[in-house]
């Protein structure tokens, strides 16, 4: 009863004091009380300046309250230890007023008013307790500052500011607090508002608002939480730069901002989750939004952007973490993820955007790109097996992915117009490369350093597609193609490759595959395209499909090499494909297949090789075939044609050999039906036999045989004005056949040598 006795005196005097004047300065009240249950009221009221206000109390269930009302450069100090005891100082314009309320026990309160009071200073300290209270409220209170500082468990803490429109337009907050499932909150409204609220312990609760005056802010907020389970959010408009960092695991990050704001996150840790929203309004631009993940698993990155922001986020030292963006135009944007297996980035842009996304140290990652038209990407992923990039893209768009140094890797790219996509696969094996595109397109893909690689490329018109693939075996390569497009595939220093090109009309494919065994190439083309193959192994194969008004070269070096070309079309009227074949190996085959008008083939196999085969059939009219084995051993030429005015000689561009076999036991078979054609034929050397047979009218064949011995020449012509002309010197024991049915035939033979024969059937058999 002692204590209290002491504050009804002092708060009489007061009264009185205030009672007989309307201003009084250097008031001091001090209140000390011991027990449980005490209130105290101390008030300092009208023009009362320099004014002190000391509360003490020692108890549970103590209450006190301090009023200071217009007056100038006052302190108000409460202390009180105990449980369950409330405090409240009341400031109201005051200026560069002081208050501080200092709490030890548990279920305490703290509330601190500070209206009209510019320049005014709040603190509040609440010490080892559970479920407190503090509250400071500074309202139309420039340069305002507060400090509140909560150690326990299950605290709340709110701190609230604003300044009038013609004040300092400053305010400051600080927030403290130790301990589990507390909860903190810091409003303000100014131009300049800095708030920063600390927290350490699990489950515990941040939330900051910020909020410009009159349109115009230049608000910070730092927000720093050490523990388990946290959650911060953070509101700011105009001008605002929000610092987030949370150490611990399953915590989670609000931030939501509008324009020019600055984002700064930072979580260490597994489970946590990030969330940053700038484009809380229309118009939100010119946005910066950092967020670091690391050391964790399962981390949760999302941001939300405008125009013209800039976004860097980065995940490393994780499993399965993720990362979202959402952003309209001109943004700029980053995003890393570092020595982590099955992490992921989904990024969803519109135009004019620059995307860079680096996914290195890790396996079974994934990237995922949705633009629209006008942007440039950068997808890197290196050091791991089995990651993904899917790029999805309007128009006017370009796109790098690099995937090295891993196995099983997959990149899908999905254009529409006028992009540009380059795909770059770097030792590893099984890795795969997917792209679509429709017009004006351009795309080149590398494949360097790794085993049974795969690409495939669908495109419209007008596109171009290159595809490199280096030091490597069993790699495929499928490109697909409609109408005026260019396609380029090398293949080097590689066994068992598969070139695949498909193209419709007016194309142009170019095919090299070199120093490598068992490599295949595959060709189909419309009308108007032109295919150019390289091969050089032994082994290879190549196959080329047209239809009309087609160019094909072909080179092969090397041993047992195979070629096949079609050029037939479904209209036989149409007219002029050219084939042009050069084998430098042995046991190496050409098969060659036209119809149509006008066609030309020729074959030329090189002097030295060996076992070597020839075969040309073509249907139609005008058509020329060359096929030449020369001095090479044990090859054979088989050539068919029907139709009218074909021939196999020299041609009008005279770059052509008609037949020629000038090595020992060499074959050659030429057989035509119709009307008007022509076969120039050499061969020399041993034991070589050259069947020559015309079915039709007005047909000649040139055979010319030399430096050779037991040479079989036989030449069968059917119908009616045929000439045949046989030449064989220099040799022994040759033979000559000459079989013409019917009239006016015409047959010449010369030989020079011994032993040699010949036998000429002449008229209706």
């Amino acid at each position: 009863m002692k204590h209290s006795k002491i504050a009804m005196l002092i708060s009489a005097a007061l009264l009185a004091s205030s009672g007989a004047s309307a201003a009084s300065i250097d008031n001091n009240a001090t209140v000390t009380q011991d027990g449980n249950n005490n209130a105290v009221t101390v008030n300092q009221v009208i023009e009362s300046n320099n004014n002190q206000a000391l509360v003490d109390q020692d108890g549970n269930h103590n209450a006190a309250q301090v009023d200071q009302v217009n007056s100038n450069l006052n302190i108000a100090d409460v202390q009180q230890s105990g449980n369950r005891n409330s405090a409240t100082v009341s400031q109201v314009d005051v200026t560069s007023a002081s208050s501080s309320i200092t709490q030890t026990g548990n279920g305490d309160t703290a509330l601190i008013e500070n209206t009209d009071s510019d320049s005014a200073f709040a603190t509040v300290t609440q010490h080892v307790g559970q479920g407190n209270d503090a509250y400071i409220d500074q309202t139309n209170s420039d340069a305002a500052l507060a400090n509140l500082t909560q150690s326990g468990s299950g605290n709340d803490a709110d701190i609230m500011q604003s300044t009038a429109s013609n004040g300092a337009d400053t305010t400051v907050a600080t927030l403290m607090q130790t301990g589990n499932d507390n909860v903190a909150l810091i409003s303000q409204t100014a131009q300049q508002n800095t708030a920063i609220s600390t927290q350490t312990g699990n489950r515990n609760d941040s939330t900051i608002y910020q909020n410009g005056d009159n349109g115009v802010g230049q608000n910070l907020a730092t927000v720093t939480q050490t523990g388990n389970a946290n959650g911060s959010y953070v509101e700011q408009l105009e001008m605002n730069s929000a610092t987030v960092t949370q150490m611990g695991n399953g915590n989670y990050s609000e931030v939501l901002q509008a324009e020019n704001n600055t984002a700064i996150i930072s979580q260490t840790g597994n489970n946590n989750e990030s969330y940053v929203d700038q484009a809380d309004r229309s118009g939100d631009e010119d946005n910066l939004a950092i967020v670091t993940q690391l050391n964790g698993n399962g981390n949760v990155s999302d941001v939300i952007q405008e125009d013209r922001n800039q976004a860097f986020i980065t995940q490393e030292n994780g499993n399965g973490n993720e990362s979202y963006l959402n952003s309209d135009d001109d943004n700029i944007t980053y995003v890393t993820q570092k020595n982590g297996n099955g992490n992921f980035s989904d990024i969803e842009q519109d135009d004019d955007n620059s995307l860079h996304v680096y996914q290195g140290g890790g396996n079974n990652n994934e990237s995922w790109v949705d633009q629209d038209d006008d942007n440039t990407v950068s997808v890197t992923q290196t050091g791991g097996n089995g990651n993904f990039s899917d790029i999805d893209q309007d128009d006017d768009n370009s796109v790098t992915i690099v995937q090295d140094n891993g196995n099983r890797n997959s990149s899908w790219i999905e254009q529409d117009d006028d992009n540009t996509a380059t795909v770059i696969q770097v030792n590893g094996n099984g890795n795969e490369s997917w792209i679509e595109q429709e017009d004006d397109n351009r795309v080149f893909v590398a494949q360097d350093g790794g085993n049974n690689n795969y690409t495939n490329i669908v495109q419209d018109q007008a596109n171009d597609a290159f595809v490199l693939q280096l030091d490597g075996n069993g790699n495929e390569s499928n490109i697909d193609q409609d109408s005026a497009n260019q396609a380029d595939v090398i293949q080097v220093n590689g066994k068992n490759n598969y070139a695949e090109v498909s193209q419709g009309l007016s194309n142009t494919v170019f095919s090299l595959q070199i120093n490598g065994n068992g490599n295949e190439s595959s060709i189909q083309q419309g009308s108007l395209n032109a295919a150019d193959v390289i091969q050089d192994g032994n082994n290879n194969s190549s196959s080329v499909t047209q239809d009309d008004q087609q160019t094909v070269h072909l080179v092969q070096t090397g041993n047992g090499n195979d070629t096949t070309v079609n050029q037939v079309s479904t209209d036989a009227a149409l007219v002029s494909n050219n084939a042009d074949i050069y084998q430098d190996g042995n046991r190496d085959t050409v098969a060659v297949n036209q119809n149509g008008l006008g066609n030309d083939v020729l074959v030329m196999q090189d002097a030295t090789s060996f076992g070597n085969s020839i075969t040309i059939d073509q249907t139609g009219l005008g058509n020329y075939a060359g096929a030449g084995t020369f001095s090479g051993a044990g090859s054979e030429i088989f050539i068919t044609q029907a139709g009218n005015n074909n021939r196999v000689s020299n041609s009008d561009t005279d770059r052509d050999i008609g037949a020629t076999s000038t090595g020992s036991d060499n074959t050659m078979y030429i057989d035509q039906i119709g009307n008007g054609n022509l076969v120039s034929a050499e061969s020399s050397h041993n034991g070589s036999l050259v069947d020559i047979d015309q079915n039709g009218d007005l047909n000649f064949a040139d055979v010319d045989s030399t430096w050779g011995a037991e040479n079989q020449l036989l030449v069968s012509q059917t119908g009616n004005s045929h000439i045949a002309y046989v030449t064989a010197t220099g040799g022994t024991m040759n033979y000559t056949n000459i079989t013409q049915t019917d009239m006016s035939n015409t047959a010449a033979v010369t030989q020079v040598g011994s032993n040699n024969s010949v036998m000429i059937n002449q008229g209706a058999m």
